[in-house]
């Protein structure tokens, strides 16, 4: 089963959010929505992609590239089958300075310069934690670098 969301999501209420920071290493704090075909999605993640031969970015194109994963549901669990969107909030330490991130689905990719600043700061004024689009829930998630 493909485990990478349909589409990534960038419309009120599921907007994308990219802030970072500087130090050590360039933390990117990332919030961002995937669809997924059925409810019961769980432990979305963002995974950065290898450099594939033929993939390389174009000179001066120092984005992060990630694809957003989720697990299925478990077999014992009930399920909708509706379009659901599934939040995966990640802070992402890079080795490298980029400009900003490039997230996939199996349909699309949106892109978001990154922003100086925290996590908050980027954020409108009308979401905070307790954020939900109802009647969906939200799952937050990590980020895996494969190593």
């Amino acid at each position: 089963m493909n485990t990478l969301a349909l589409e990534i999501l960038n419309d009120n209420p599921c907007q994308m959010y990219v802030s970072g920071t500087s130090g050590n290493k360039i933390k990117l704090y990332v919030h961002v929505w995937g669809l997924f075909p059925t409810s019961g999605w769980i432990n979305p993640k963002l995974v950065l992609r290898e450099s594939r031969p033929g993939t390389e970015p174009r000179q001066g194109d120092r984005f992060a590239e990630l694809d957003f994963h989720a697990d299925p549901p478990p077999q014992e669990r009930i399920v909708f089958n509706a379009l659901t969107p599934l939040l995966c909030e990640a802070v992402i330490e890079l080795p490298w300075i980029v400009h900003g991130v490039r997230i996939y689905g199996q349909n699309n990719a949106q892109e978001r310069f990154v922003r100086a600043g925290t996590e908050s700061s980027d954020r409108p004024a009308s979401e905070g934690d307790d954020f939900v689009p109802i009647p969906w829930i939200v799952v937050r998630g990590g980020v895996d670098l494969g190593g």
